[in-house]
C-alpha cells in the first residue's frame, strides 16, 4: 500500500493556482503550485509528507479536516470540496457584489443612504446577497481573490449600463438649456474616468469629477485606486481662482453652448474612442469623459458622453488624434485626446478644448489632491483612505453628491 498522499478535487471548479503546498524552511518557507483538475486523483511525492496543503481561495475547504489548511500525512486521501457555509460567489451573486461596492465608492466606502444599520460595509453587502452578515470577511476575501486574479473580470461599461435613471436627460428644449448655461444658471459638471487600467498589470485607476457652479467658482472631487489602494476626498473641494486658466470657464460654456445648438435637445449625444483592450494599457487614454447639465433644482437636462471600448465595426472608423492642433506641452503628465474622426465636428471641438484647458493629468503615484494640475489646499479636506478595500479592484462611476 502506498503511503503517497492522494488529493482529489471534488468542487467541481478549476482551482487556477489557488492550492498550494508549503514547508517551513531555515532559509524561510518553500512553495510549490499543483494543479487539482476536477474529479481526477492526484498523488503527491512522499517527499511532500509533512507539507501542509493550503487554499488560497475562498469558499473552499480541505477534508477531512474542515479547514483550508491541512497537513499531509501518509496514505492519507484529501478532498477539495465546496464550503457549505460559506460557498464562493455565484457568477451573478459575484457581479451583484461587485455593484454594491461600486455604489459605497459613490458615498466614500461606506453603506449608501437608505440602507439601515449595518455592522459594517461587508455585512451590508452580505445581506444584499442573502447570506448571514457573519460571512462578511469571507464575502471581502472572495471579491478581493476574484479581482486581484481576474477570475471574473467585470467591464465597466455594464457596470455604467445600470446607472440609465442618471443619464436620461428630462424634457427640455435646447433653446432653453442653452438659455440656462450662458446665463449661469446651470452647473456644469465634468467626469473624466480612467477604468479598468492596469497599466503593466498594476491597477491605475481614477474618477475625476469637475464642477462649474451656475453662481460661480469651480469644485471638484477624486478617488483613486492605485493597485487596490483606494483614496477618496469625502467632500467637493474647491479649485482656487489662480490655479486654473482664467478663459476655462468661458471656454466651456461657449463650447458647450455650440455642441447644444448645433445638435439641439439630442440627448444622448455619444462619441467614441478606441482602445485594443477593455484592460486599458494605455495611460493616456480616459475610459470614459462625461459632462452632464444640471438645471431646474438639479434635473438633468444635458449629456454628452465618450467612451470606450467600441464594437468591432466601429474599429474601421479613423481616430483623430488634437482635433484642433492645441499645442500640448511635451510633460508626460497628460496626452491629447483621441477623439474618432466621425464625432460630430463640435463635439470633437469641445473635447479637445476641454481637457486642453483643464490640463488633467492621469492618476498613479500622484495623491489625488495633486491629479489635477492646480494648485489646491486639502488640509481641510484630505483625501481619505479606504482601508477596508484593499486589493479590491472596483471603481465608481459616480460622486455623490452628483451635482
Amino acid at each position: 500500500m502506498s503511503n503517497d498522499p492522494v488529493v482529489i478535487n471534488k468542487s467541481g471548479r478549476h482551482l487556477n493556482g489557488g492550492a498550494n503546498l508549503a514547508q517551513k524552511t531555515k532559509n524561510g518557507t518553500a512553495l510549490t503550485y499543483p494543479q487539482f483538475p476536477p474529479d481526477e486523483p492526484v498523488t503527491l511525492p512522499a517527499q511532500y509528507l509533512g507539507w501542509s496543503l493550503n487554499l488560497d481561495v475562498p469558499g473552499f475547504v480541505i477534508q477531512p479536516e474542515g479547514a483550508q489548511s491541512a497537513v499531509l500525512k501518509p496514505g492519507q486521501t484529501y478532498t477539495i470540496e465546496l464550503d457549505t457555509k460559506a460557498p464562493p460567489l455565484s457568477d451573478e451573486a459575484f457581479l451583484r457584489a461587485y455593484a454594491l461596492v461600486a455604489s459605497a465608492f459613490e458615498f466614500g466606502g461606506r453603506v449608501p443612504p437608505g440602507e439601515g444599520e449595518h455592522d459594517s460595509l461587508w455585512s451590508w453587502v452580505c445581506v444584499r446577497l442573502g447570506r448571514p452578515a457573519q460571512q462578511a470577511q469571507a464575502v471581502y476575501q472572495m471579491l478581493k481573490y476574484e479581482l486581484s486574479r481576474f477570475e471574473r473580470p467585470v467591464g465597466w461599461l455594464d457596470l455604467y449600463a445600470t446607472f440609465e435613471d442618471r443619464q436620461r436627460p428630462a424634457s427640455m428644449p435646447a433653446a432653453a438649456v442653452a438659455e440656462r448655461v450662458r446665463t449661469h444658471q446651470a452647473d456644469v459638471v465634468l467626469y473624466l474616468r480612467s477604468l479598468d487600467t492596469f497599466p503593466g498589470g498594476n491597477a491605475d485607476m481614477s474618477v475625476i469629477k469637475v464642477t462649474f457652479l451656475a453662481g460661480g467658482g469651480i469644485t471638484a472631487m477624486v478617488h483613486t485606486n492605485w493597485d487596490g489602494s483606494h483614496h477618496h476626498t469625502d467632500s467637493a473641494f474647491a479649485l482656487e481662482p489662480e490655479a486654473v486658466d482664467e478663459n476655462l470657464r468661458e471656454d466651456l460654456l461657449q463650447g458647450l453652448l455650440e455642441v447644444i445648438e448645433t445638435h439641439g435637445a439630442q440627448n444622448n449625444l455619444v462619441s467614441v474612442r478606441y482602445d485594443a483592450n477593455e484592460n486599458d494599457y494605455q495611460t493616456h487614454i480616459w475610459s470614459s469623459i462625461e459632462v452632464l447639465v444640471y438645471a431646474d433644482e438639479g434635473a438633468l437636462v444635458y449629456r454628452i458622453h465618450e467612451r470606450h471600448p467600441i464594437t468591432q465595426k466601429e474599429l474601421k472608423v479613423p481616430i483623430e488624434k488634437d482635433p484642433l492642433g492645441l499645442e500640448w506641452e511635451d510633460t508626460g503628465d497628460f496626452d491629447p485626446p483621441l477623439i474618432r474622426s466621425n464625432t460630430s465636428p463640435a463635439v470633437r471641438a469641445f473635447l479637445a478644448q476641454l481637457i486642453h484647458n483643464l490640463r488633467v493629468s492621469k492618476p498613479g503615484y500622484q495623491a489625488p489632491e495633486e491629479i489635477l494640475d492646480v494648485r489646491v489646499d486639502l488640509d481641510d479636506e484630505p483625501a481619505r483612505y479606504l482601508g477596508d478595500f484593499s486589493d479590491v479592484y472596483a471603481m465608481p462611476v459616480y460622486l455623490t453628491p452628483w451635482r
